[in-house]
């Protein structure tokens, strides 16, 4: 399920997949480009700055990392942090997925 703000929230708008236009009219303009862009594939991810308030998917069912994620996108303040770059990378060797930091992902 899909949520335009944290569920915990009494003015939460709650979607599935196949029902999510009401969701859709709490985003900014903003935020609908970005969803756009990707859906499109104008861009396989875009900055999280374009998120204007907090959004929250809860995913119901089998999720497997290896088949599911396709990319990790690691905020630019963590490429010196071998601590964080060492689980970072051992994630993306063990489920076959890429990793791109904010500053390449922006490109």
């Amino acid at each position: 399920s899909f949520a335009n703000c944290d569920t915990s929230v009494t003015t939460v708008r709650i979607a599935s997949c196949e029902y999510y236009c009401h969701v859709l009219e709490a985003y900014s303009d903003q935020e609908l480009r970005s969803v756009v862009k990707v859906a499109i594939g104008e861009a396989d991810h875009l900055s999280s700055d374009t998120i204007t308030e907090y959004k929250e998917i809860q995913i119901h069912g089998e999720l497997k990392l290896a088949e599911h994620v396709e990319l990790v996108v690691l905020n630019e303040t963590y490429r010196n942090n071998t601590a964080i770059l060492d689980l970072a990378r051992q994630f993306t060797e063990k489920n076959n997925c890429c990793l791109l930091y904010t500053s390449d992902a922006a490109d």
